[in-house]
């Protein structure tokens, strides 16, 4: 299943581009962005808000400079939902690139009253940057790691100043008047720096040479020292770490030092796209992976992403078979996942599909072959083929009346399905 997933998020992400993007938002806070003239001073220290940078806190989300921080926020993103992978050896930034800087209001403190001015956070930059070059650049990559540098020390200069960053609030009696974006603030929303100097692909370049590094669970288990696309190596995705743990080994699988089931990094790379488009929510749950169909794949997450709200399972496939592919009956040879989202994402089923019919034969009949209830008949007809056209009519009438209510319940125009969690014993 492992080969499905990389081949469907590596076509998805071809085919739908954009599809990295969606329902994200950047973090919330102050956003900057720094441009360094050919002098190597800052070029735009007078900032302009919504040019220069932004303040985000949930609601405000009509500034055009918002979409960017997102693009650039995407690619300095740690691996995993913990601290383990960032570059910060005190773990206080959170970014992961030495082109942008992100941190917590509430790691530093502004002693202004001594002068020395968020100097708690500024203290961990020449570690951080030092790191990050060392990590993201290449040796050839001189201009970048200048930039960086002279990046770094107007940082330091920023938040030595960072109330002068002022955003427009909104008061009782209507009128507007400027107030610090660094005391709006509250203490778990964040400060972040961007080198504007520094392209869009060059980002993109930066954070791969980090996840290279980073993706693999752990490096020791690598067939080579030099880390490219092709190298093997233990898994990050979903996957611990067992080799001191001996009963939770594999044992019937090809072993390296100890470790079974590596991949390359390529593949990994493809994993964690397709869980942060899991974490996104733009992947519809649960989730048909068609093997060896990219059309119909991407089809399904076209219509998914059709509106604004998620499109429910039933009527995505409804819509699949009865407005995309009306001379199409049947779904074949998919696996379907089943995943849920608490502060990770965890894969709570999944099934090869060999067949999946969508629309009923025309005779429908029903075989009470226990003769139970008053109907003795072993054969009767109490459908039209217009109420049992389809498996979802079959679901919603038939399946309900055998399980009691206890696997489909109507409620008011929907009826939602507990395959994956445990019935009420109440129903049974």
């Amino acid at each position: 299943m492992i080969r499905e997933i990389v081949n469907f998020t590596q076509d998805l992400v071809k085919d739908l581009p954009d599809i990295q993007f969606r329902n994200t938002k950047p973090s919330n806070g102050l956003h900057i962005f720094i441009e360094i003239d050919p002098e190597g001073n800052w070029k735009n220290k007078a900032g302009r808000y919504g040019i220069d940078y932004v303040f985000y806190d949930g609601e405000n989300e009509g500034n055009a400079l918002l979409s960017e921080c997102i693009k650039h926020e995407n690619c300095g993103k740690r691996v995993g939902t913990t601290m383990n992978k960032v570059l910060c050896k005190k773990k206080q930034i959170f970014s992961c690139s030495p082109f942008l800087v992100s941190f917590k209001k509430k790691s530093f403190t502004n002693d202004k009253l001594e002068g020395n001015g968020c100097q708690k956070i500024t203290n961990l930059f020449p570690s951080y940057f030092n790191n990050a070059q060392a990590t993201c650049l290449k040796d050839t990559d001189e201009t970048e790691k200048q930039l960086s540098t002279t990046f770094q020390q107007i940082c330091e200069e920023a938040i030595r100043q960072i109330d002068d960053f002022s955003i427009p609030q909104l008061q009782k009696d209507g009128s507007i008047i400027q107030v610090s974006a660094f005391e709006a603030m509250k203490d778990d929303f964040y400060v972040t720096l961007y080198l504007k100097n520094i392209s869009l692909e060059k980002y993109k370049e930066a954070h791969e040479n980090y996840l290279k590094e980073k993706l693999f669970n752990d490096n020791a288990y690598n067939n080579e020292k030099h880390i490219t696309n092709e190298t093997y190596g233990l898994s990050n995705f979903l996957n611990g770490l067992n080799a001191k743990k001996p009963f939770f080994e594999h044992k019937t699988a090809m072993f390296h030092k100890g470790i079974s089931g590596r991949i390359q990094l390529k593949d990994a790379i493809a994993l964690n796209q397709f869980e942060i488009l899991l974490s996104h929510k733009v992947l519809p749950n649960p989730l048909p992976i068609v093997v060896d169909n990219r059309e119909l794949n991407t089809e399904i997450v076209k219509l998914f992403n059709s509106e604004e709200e998620p499109v429910p399972y039933k009527e995505l496939l409804r819509k699949l078979f009865e407005q995309s592919h009306k001379d199409y009956s049947y779904l074949p040879n998919f696996y379907l996942i089943h995943y849920s989202k608490v502060k990770e994402i965890k894969i709570n089923d999944f099934d090869f599909v060999p067949l999946f019919l969508f629309y009923l034969e025309n005779d429908n009949k029903v075989y009470n072959y226990m003769q139970a209830g008053s109907v003795k008949d072993k054969i009767f007809t109490p459908f039209s083929n217009d109420e049992l056209a389809t498996v979802f009519d079959f679901e919603k009438i038939v399946v309900r009346k055998i399980f009691n209510n206890s696997l489909i319940k109507i409620n008011s125009n929907t009826y939602p399905a507990n395959y994956f969690g445990d019935i009420d014993p109440a129903y049974v």
